[in-house]
Formats: C-alpha cells, sequence, structure tokens
C-alpha cells in the first residue's frame, strides 16, 4: 500500500510537470518545475540543464550554472561526453542492471570511465528527442550516500525525454516563425521591386519613343549626320535591353510571389536547344555545340522559361570557361526512359564547399572567369 501511494504521488508529479511544458514557456522557467519535481521523486540537490547551441556546443540555460562550471569544470565534460554519445553517465546503483528492463539505459558508463579516477555522485542524461539530441539533464542526488536506483533512473529518463520534445518543440517553433518572417521579407521586396520596375517602365518607353522618333526617314524627319544616327541607334538599342531587363524582373517578382504558372505544352529538345545557341553572338555560337540524340520524343515543358533557364546556365559555362574550350549543350534519353539536358564546359567547376549556394537567387562563386586552360582542365557537366 504504501509503495502504490508512493508511485501515485509520482505520477501526480509527472503530470504536473508534463502540464508546465508547455508551447511559448521560457526552458529557464520550465527548469523551476523539473528541480521541484525532482527533488520530490529522486531527492535531487541540484538539478541542470544544457541545450545544444548553434554550432553544437553545449550552453548552460541558466546564466548562473555557468560561474559553477568554473568550480567544476569536469561537469561539462562529463555532460559532452552524454551528449556525443548519447549514453547515460552517472554513478547508478550497480545492485541491478537497469538495461535488463530499460533497453534505453544502456549503454551506460561510469564517471570513471569518461574521466579516469573520477569519483561523483551526479547522473547525465542526453535529451535525446525525434530530431536528435537537444541536451543534457544533470542530476545530483541531495544525499551523500544515496545512488540513483532503477525504478529512479526510469523516472529521469521519462523527465529527459519529456525536456528533449518541449526544447524540440520550441525550437521548431522558432524556426518556423522565422522562415515566416523571411517569406514575408521576400514577398515585401518582390512587391516593391515589382511597383519601381512597372514605374521605371513609362519614362523608359517615352525616352524610346524620342529616341526612335530621331531615326524615322521620310517627310519632317531629322537632319542627323550619319555618325550620330549611328550612336543614337546604338543608344536606341540600349534603351530596348533596358525594357527587356526590366520585363524580366517583373516575371522574377511574379515568381517569388506565387503568381507565375509554367505554360506547359509539348516541345521539341533539338528546337529549345537550337533557340538557345542561335540568341548567343556569332563568336559564342562557334563555341556552342549541339549534341541532340535522333529522333527525341517530345516532352512537355515551359518553352519560354527553359530556354531562359539553359540559356543563363549556357553563358556561365562560357564565362568560366578557356576562351579556346568549347560548350556542348547535349539532349538525350536517360536509361530510366526520361529525357535529360545537359551543358558540358571546359571550367574548373564549382568548388565543393560552394555547391550548397547554386540555388541562390544572388550568390558569385570564387572562381575567376576566363581563366586560361594551362594544362587542360577537366570537362565539366550541369544536368
Amino acid at each position: 500500500e504504501l509503495e502504490m501511494r508512493q508511485r501515485n504521488h509520482e505520477t501526480d508529479l509527472l503530470v504536473r510537470l508534463s502540464a508546465q511544458l508547455v508551447p511559448d514557456s521560457q526552458l529557464a522557467g520550465a527548469i523551476d518545475g523539473v528541480g521541484g519535481s525532482l527533488t520530490d521523486l529522486v531527492g535531487a540537490g541540484r538539478v541542470t540543464v544544457f541545450v545544444a547551441g548553434a554550432s553544437g556546443e553545449l550552453l548552460c540555460v541558466r546564466p548562473e550554472t555557468a560561474a559553477m562550471l568554473d568550480a567544476d569544470p569536469e561537469q561539462l565534460v562529463m555532460a559532452q561526453w552524454a551528449f556525443a554519445h548519447e549514453s547515460v553517465v552517472g554513478a547508478l546503483d550497480s545492485s541491478r542492471d537497469c538495461g535488463d528492463w530499460l533497453p534505453e539505459l544502456r549503454p551506460a558508463f561510469s564517471h570513471s570511465d569518461v574521466v579516469p579516477g573520477s569519483c561523483r555522485r551526479d547522473v547525465f542524461l542526453p535529451l535525446v528527442s525525434a530530431s536528435g539530441v537537444e541536451g543534457v539533464l544533470c542530476v545530483e542526488p541531495r544525499e551523500i550516500a544515496h545512488h540513483v536506483d532503477c525504478h529512479e533512473m526510469a523516472t529521469l529518463h521519462f523527465v529527459a525525454r519529456l525536456l528533449a520534445g518541449f526544447r524540440e518543440r520550441n525550437r521548431l517553433a522558432a524556426d518556423a516563425a522565422q522562415v515566416q518572417s523571411m517569406r514575408e521579407a521576400d514577398r515585401l521586396k518582390s512587391a516593391l521591386v515589382s511597383s519601381v520596375s512597372h514605374q521605371l517602365r513609362t519614362p523608359l518607353a517615352a525616352a524610346t519613343a524620342t529616341v526612335t522618333s530621331l531615326l524615322e526617314d521620310g517627310p519632317g524627319s531629322y537632319n542627323i549626320p550619319k555618325s550620330a544616327r549611328d550612336e543614337i541607334a546604338a543608344v536606341a538599342a540600349d534603351l530596348q535591353l533596358l525594357d527587356e531587363q526590366i520585363g524580366r524582373v517583373l516575371e522574377y517578382s511574379r515568381l517569388e510571389a506565387s503568381l507565375w504558372r509554367p505554360v506547359l505544352e509539348w516541345n521539341d529538345l533539338s528546337d529549345m536547344c537550337a533557340t538557345v545557341r542561335a540568341a548567343f553572338s556569332a563568336a559564342d555560337r562557334l563555341r556552342i555545340a549541339l549534341d541532340i540524340q535522333p529522333q527525341l520524343p517530345m516532352v512537355r515543358f515551359d518553352f519560354v522559361q527553359l530556354s531562359r533557364a539553359v540559356h543563363h546556365i549556357t553563358e556561365n559555362a562560357l564565362s568560366y570557361s578557356p576562351d579556346s574550350a568549347p560548350v556542348t549543350l547535349s539532349a538525350f534519353l536517360a536509361p530510366d526512359g526520361e529525357a535529360r539536358l545537359s551543358i558540358e564546359d571546359g571550367g574548373e567547376g564549382i568548388a565543393a564547399e560552394e555547391k550548397e549556394a547554386v540555388f541562390r537567387k544572388v550568390h558569385r562563386g570564387k572562381a575567376p572567369a576566363k581563366r586560361p586552360q594551362g594544362n587542360g582542365p577537366a570537362r565539366r557537366r550541369a544536368t
């Protein structure tokens, strides 16, 4: 009957502890409830919680705990071991192997396994969530002669799981809020870019009309010397290019605002590759080789947008390859039956540490453009 009452008391304490670990609560405040509950449950004298920092290092939740570590640096060593090995470290009651009925506690290490000759009374448990190890729970018994038994260890293991889930939930909620803020900032930025681009087009259209009228022939035309007409024609071409660039910016803003939808139609990949090649200057076209597999089937894709994407990649391939190195634009059927496109050049490629940045909107790699060929760099392929 006494044991049953004790178990009911423990259950009530754990239920209250679970109720305290609600979303939006601060971890430092939750530790107060954990410490009070563990004092009643296992006779804890001191409870310390470490959490994983952004770089994987262990940090004390409470600032005042950091001062205690200066007096007991071995505690941090034990916590780091438990964190790195996802294992329990502590002075356990050796009268019974807790792993027989609680496999999660195995393997367990003694303090001397971590630091030879160490003799301590505290127990370190990793806070393991579905996402990984969130931190470490350190519990020191209040009584000097007390050693944590199997039942108390099971209770500590349950509390460690509660703290791990609480920490994971709050961390994921913070990450979700940050992602939402970034999305909102991108949306506002896209709206601003779209608004500015629309405002630019009005004076640009007026300037283009004025310049174009200077080049018109016929009655009432301006008597402009040929040298000046060539300069004006160059200005008109620049204005046309600027208008195209503004149009692209508007398309990008619609894409980021999720207003753009691909126009999926059945097209010929060989026609798309030929269109991309024809858009380059005569000098660049001499460097671009087409390698199209015969009798390719029709493929459903957005002709304009895919052509633009392939054009950008091909343009980069030309810029980051030696002048004498060709760029091969290929279209073929893969063994799995899928149609593939590839752009192969003679540049040095993208450094391994920069590959994660390939799909960022604005990022320039460290590799210089137009590097001399030297002894013949290895060819690289983007598919």
